[in-house]
């Protein structure tokens, strides 16, 4: 994104001594006021729209100036990049213009069942406990873990019992640690999840991931729009007072 704003202020600085140099210090220092004025209203506007689990790790995504981002008349940067954060399993950036969320593996997503282990209140993070990584659900074959590439289904832990593992029709099973396991498909999740045993009877068992199509991502972060408008208002107020502290130097 490219936002071009008239600076008005110019011929006046350029008129007084070393204006040039003047000129370019006030542009550089409008430009970077300017971008933290953007940043902040990114995060004021991602607090309104989206419930934050992990508040100020998506603070600091949201709208990203690194030092080397900022302008500088020495290194003849006339520009700030804003950037929003592009970790493998962020996805604000496709919140801008909307999209499908792709599994990170195979075709489906994990989505915490609100009101279970993993998300016990909509506005709570998932326990460390339920993570995927924690749980570590393994493929089991005869009541041993299947060989990966990775070597990591070889790991063991004492809270996953690897006995009986075929069922009675000598299907694979894929178990993981708090007693979790996957079933492929069942009336509470139809396209499979992870469930939970809970006690000893052959119903005792809960949903902790239903397992969903690639979900549809809305274009709620408008990140374009709002920096957009900052510019047109804060840039032009942000140069002026440059033009008033250089003209007060000078005087």
């Amino acid at each position: 994104m490219k936002i071009d704003v008239q600076i008005d202020v110019a011929p006046l600085l350029l008129r007084l001594r070393n204006g040039e140099k003047r000129l370019a210090y006030g542009v550089v220092n409008a430009l970077n006021a300017t971008a933290r004025r953007i940043q902040d209203a990114e995060r004021e506007r991602v607090q309104s729209t989206f419930v934050l689990r992990k508040r100020d790790f998506i603070l600091r995504e949201i709208a990203k100036i690194r030092r080397t981002s900022f302008a500088n008349v020495r290194q003849g940067r006339a520009w700030v990049e804003i950037e929003v954060g592009q970790k493998r399993r962020l996805l604000l950036s496709q919140f801008e213009a909307g999209g499908t969320r792709a599994a990170l593996k195979g075709k489906r997503v994990a989505v915490p069942l609100t009101g279970g282990p993993a998300r016990p209140e909509f506005r709570a993070p998932v326990p460390p406990s339920f993570t995927f990584r924690q749980l570590r659900i393994l493929r089991i074959d005869a009541g041993k873990p299947v060989q990966t590439r990775t070597g990591r289904s070889r790991r063991r832990r004492a809270d996953v019992s690897f006995g009986g593992s075929r069922t009675a029709k000598g299907a694979v099973q894929f178990k993981g640690a708090q007693r979790t396991f996957i079933l492929p498909e069942t009336r509470k999740a139809p396209l499979g999840g992870v469930f939970q045993r809970i006690g000893p009877g052959r119903d005792d068992v809960r949903l902790v991931y239903p397992f969903v199509a690639s979900p549809r991502l809305e274009a709620m972060l408008g990140f374009v729009a709002t920096a957009e408008a900052v510019a047109r208002v804060w840039f032009k107020e942000e140069m002026e007072r440059e033009a008033v502290k250089a003209l007060a130097r000078h005087g």
